[in-house]
Order: C-alpha cells, then sequence, then structure tokens
C-alpha cells in the first residue's frame, strides 16, 4: 500500500515537475535593456512546458534530448533545474537510476523546488538498493525542510529507508518525533512494523490497535488486524487483549462503511463472547451482511430477537432491503414493526425517514408527509427532522393550508440557519403579501435581500419589493431567530511572514495551471 501510495504521489509529481512558470522566477526591470532578456525568458519558460508535455508522448526520444540540452545550459538558469527535475523524474520511471541521480542533483539548484529534488534523489537511491545513502539523504530533508508539504511522504520513505538499512530504531525514533504520525494510518503501521521489528512487540501492539479500532475500515487498519493475529499467537499469554467493547466498536465501524464481508467475519469471531442485547446485536448484522451481499430477507426476518431496539434495527434493514426492491407493501410493514416495536429508537427514526422519501420520491406527497409528521412529533431534535419538518411546511404552504406561515415560523424558530431559512422567508412573505400585509411582507424580503445576497430566493425578493414598491415595514419577531452571516475573513491582507514561501510556490504552480500541486501548497500555507 505504501508502494502505491508513493506512485500516487509521483504522478501528482510529474505534473510539477514538467512545467515552468514566470512566477518562480525574479521579474525584471522595465527597461529598453532589459525587454530581449524578458522575451527570451518567456520563450525558454514555454518551450520548457513543452518539452515536458512531449516526454509523456509514446516516442518521448527527441523531447528527451532537447530538454537535456536545455537543461545543460547555463543561460537557462532556474528553468534548466527545473528541466533537469523532470527528466529525473522521467528516468526514475523506467528505472535508469543512475542518470536519474545525476538530474535530480542539477535539480537541486532552484531554490523554490529544493526540497523536492532532495526527496527524489532520496527515492532514487531506496529503489536501487543504497538505502544507507536514501537513509542520509532523508535524514537531511527533514532537517532543512520540517515543513515542507511534502513531509509525510518523506518521513514514510525515511521508515522505510530505516528498515532496509537494518536500523529500525531509527524509524521509531523518527516517526515518534513527529507530531502527526497518529493521525497518518500508513506512519501509524510503519511505526508498528519498525517496532516489531525491534523486538518491542507491546509498543507495536499499541500501534496496531489503534489502526484497528480507528482506522478500521481502511487498508492499514485491516493489515493490522491481520499483524495481530501473527503477533498474539506469538506473545501467547502475554498479549494485551483488547477490551470487547472496542471489539465491537471496530466491528461497528466495518458495518457502517458496507464492507459486508470483514463486517461479517468479525461479528461472527465475537459472537461467542457476547450476551443479550450485544449478542443479538451481533448475530442480526451477520445476517444482515448476508442478505446486504445477496442474501434472502427472510433470513433476517426470521429471527428471534427480543431486545426492541435491536429488533428495530431488523425492521429498518427490511424496510431499506424492500424498497431497494420496490416492494413497498412489505416495507411499510417493516416500518410499522419498527415504530410499535421501539418508537424511540434510532433505527425507527431512520425507518420513517426511509419511508416519508419513498414517497416523496414518488410525489405522493400526503403519503410522504405522514411518515415525516410522525417523524417530526417522535425525534424533534433529529437531524432527519430539519427535512421532514420543512417538507411537511413546504407543502402547506404550496396547498395554501391555514397553517402554513405558522409552519414556516415554526421552522425558523427550531431550526435556525437551516437550509431552507432562505426559502421560509420568501415565502413568508408571499402569504404576508396574500393576506394583505405587505408591511409584514416588506420585512421578510429585506431580511432575505440583506441574509442572503447571491441566492435565488433573493433574487426574487428583490423583484416582489419592486413590486410592493415604499411603505411601513412591520418587523415580524420571528427574523430575530437567524443567526447572522459569519464573518468573511479578508484575503486581500498580508500574506503573513511564515506562509509567503508556500504562497510563492502555490502562486507559481496555479500560474501554469496545476492546481492539484498549487492546492497542496496552499493547504499548508493555510495551516
Amino acid at each position: 500500500m505504501r508502494h502505491a501510495a508513493r506512485l500516487v504521489f509521483a504522478t501528482a509529481a510529474m505534473l510539477l515537475f514538467c512545467s515552468a512558470s514566470p512566477a518562480q522566477t525574479k521579474p525584471h526591470k522595465r527597461t529598453a535593456a532589459k525587454k530581449p532578456a524578458a522575451t527570451q525568458s518567456t520563450a525558454a519558460e514555454k518551450q520548457l512546458e513543452k518539452l515536458c508535455g512531449e516526454l509523456k508522448d509514446k516516442n518521448p526520444r527527441a523531447a528527451y534530448t532537447q530538454l537535456a540540452a536545455f537543461a545543460q545550459l547555463k543561460s537557462s538558469g532556474v528553468l534548466a533545474a527545473r528541466a533537469a527535475l523532470a527528466l529525473g523524474y522521467f528516468d526514475y520511471g523506467k528505472e535508469n537510476y543512475t542518470q536519474a541521480a545525476k538530474w535530480f542533483a542539477r535539480a537541486k539548484s532552484d531554490p523554490l523546488l529544493a526540497d523536492y529534488a532532495l526527496y527524489w534523489i532520496a527515492e532514487t537511491n531506496l529503489a536501487s538498493g543504497h538505502a544507507q545513502d536514501a537513509l542520509a539523504g532523508l535524514k537531511t530533508f527533514l532537517a532543512e525542510f520540517p515543513d515542507s508539504p511534502i513531509s509525510d511522504q518523506a518521513l514514510e520513505s525515511f521508515g522505510d529507508a530505516a528498515i532496509a538499512a537494518n536500523k529500525p530504531a531509527d524509524a521509531v525514533t523518527a516517526l515518534n518525533d513527529y507530531s502527526l504520525t497518529p493521525q497518518r494510518p500508513f506512519l501509524l503501521l510503519l511505526r508498528g512494523e519498525a517496532r516489531e521489528l525491534t523486538g518491542d512487540l507491546t509498543n507495536a501492539v499499541s500501534d496496531y490497535q489503534t489502526l484497528y479500532t480507528r482506522f478500521g475500515a481502511s487498508e492499514q487498519g485491516k493489515e493490522a488486524g491481520r499483524k495481530l493475529v501473527l503477533i498474539r499467537a506469538t506473545m501467547g499469554a502475554q498479549y494485551p487483549e483488547l477490551p470487547i467493547d472496542q471489539r465491537l466498536s471496530h466491528a461497528a465501524i466495518l458495518f457502517a462503511a458496507k464492507d459486508w464481508s470483514d463486517a461479517r467475519d468479525e461479528y461472527s469471531i465475537l459472537m461467542p463472547q457476547l450476551t443479550g442485547a450485544d449478542h443479538e446485536r451481533a448475530q442480526l448484522r451477520i445476517v444482515e451482511c448476508g442478505m446486504f451481499l445477496g442474501g434472502n430477507p427472510s433470513d433476517v426476518g426470521a429471527l428471534q430477537i427480543s431486545d426492541p431496539d435491536v429488533d428495530a434495527e431488523r425492521f429498518n434493514a427490511l424496510a431499506l432491503e424492500y424498497r431497494s426492491q420496490q416492494r413497498e407493501t412489505e416495507m411499510i410493514a417493516a416500518v410499522e414493526a419498527a415504530f410499535s416495536r421501539a418508537p424511540t429508537s434510532d433505527s425507527t427514526e431512520a425507518a420513517l425517514f426511509l419511508a416519508g422519501n419513498y414517497y416523496w420520491a414518488q410525489l405522493d406527497r400526503d403519503h410522504a408527509l405522514t411518515y415525516y409528521k410522525r417523524l417530526d412529533e417522535n425525534f424533534p431534535k433529529s437531524t432527519d427532522a430539519v427535512a421532514a419538518q420543512w417538507r411537511v411546511a413546504w407543502t402547506a404552504v404550496m396547498k395554501r393550508e391555514a397553517d402554513g406561515a405558522e409552519l414556516l415560523q415554526d421552522h425558523l424558530r427550531r431550526f435556525p440557519g437551516s437550509p431552507y431559512t432562505s426559502d421560509a422567508l420568501y415565502w413568508l412573505g408571499r402569504l404576508a403579501e396574500e393576506a394583505g400585509a405587505p408591511q409584514l411582507a416588506r420585512s421578510y424580503y429585506s431580511k432575505l435581500t440583506e441574509r442572503y445576497p447571491q441566492n435565488y430566493f433573493q433574487s426574487q425578493a428583490i423583484a416582489r419589493l419592486r413590486a410592493l414598491g415604499p411603505g411601513p415595514v412591520e418587523v415580524s419577531e420571528v427574523i430575530s431567530s437567524i443567526p447572522p452571516v459569519s464573518a468573511v475573513p479578508r484575503l486581500d491582507g498580508p500574506i503573513p511572514a511564515a506562509a509567503a514561501t508556500t504562497q510563492a510556490r502555490a502562486e507559481a504552480l496555479r500560474s501554469i495551471g496545476f492546481d492539484s500541486s498549487a492546492e497542496l501548497e496552499l493547504r499548508d500555507a493555510y495551516a
């Protein structure tokens, strides 16, 4: 996985290397004597970009030859270093490591991208079997460029080089010193492997268990699980077993990620250790996984479950499956069974929303509202209640029912700042107009135009205000529940000194259209 990740990074890097930017060279003074030099520089930049692009053609030999000549011209300046960087990566990809190393050595003279050159020198050494040289180069990289946007990749390579050089303790030390290691699954796995090689099995298990419980659905988490099985056999009684609740959390992560096969395996292993509701839920999820993998829903329906909340989950799963099969009668029966068994369960709330959405998509508003209203009444603080209550209110407005305005106001009070706030303000204004209260309508429209600029309903509100003309305004008390716009950070202020170099790199990359590389730099500058 680490090799694959590095290839992805290398592909992105190739985009960076095969380009040049005016922003990466010093600007020329605007004098008559300097104009020819500026013109020559622009032509050189265009030539470099063209040749780098041709390196990716099926027959890049001519481009390589011309680019090599370009890279050796002293008059090319920093552009020659960037040409060398592109050539180095090209040879690296062809496994011409000796030549790649020579180009990367030339590329170090570019002060703006020197860390990239140093990184690829180390990668070349590592790929060609010179682990000690790679380790020394990466030590230099980490010392000279501790804040580089490619620090994660460099540290990963450092760990690989240390292990290849039979110095896993060096990898452990470097990974311990890096504050972001616990947040990077690939670095956490690398540290666990390095600790294992030093014989520190206890701490290796700690890293693997962290991966297993926090990043269970990732490839690193799965690899950690396999390593834990092997270490358990080695350590025997000394192995620090994970508490059962953490193993259940791991299984739940896999289940939530819809990793049905692995989740089923994990719950199957845990089943003998569980009792009560935990046992029933594990049993249910094993069968649910089978159903979602193509099994028969009748297997889920046939389970004997005593815990109401677990039973509600069973019926919600059945409703979801029946909905996917357009089996409406069975879907509704499952929803009602969930509500009957556990009217306050989160699974019941999900089932009610599922049924409402099913009918809403069918444009059967009346049936949809039946379930949305029940959800709002029984789960008024749930996340789904926002959309459910809005759809009830909006339908009442469309039908011009008597409680339409009241429902809209209720939405604004209960869910301040919801995605439907601008919609609610507009329709409150329309209803006020229809009720013969233009002064009240003006307050809704004015708030909408002030609070939601460049919004569709804002443009409609402006048109309504023009149609109403000037006049008295009666401010509705519900308007006070609408939160103000968050302060917008200034974008035209001075760049902090600490971010100036990164900003310059980002500007250089962005000016030549390499948005993904520029984004990497900008994210680093922002942090």
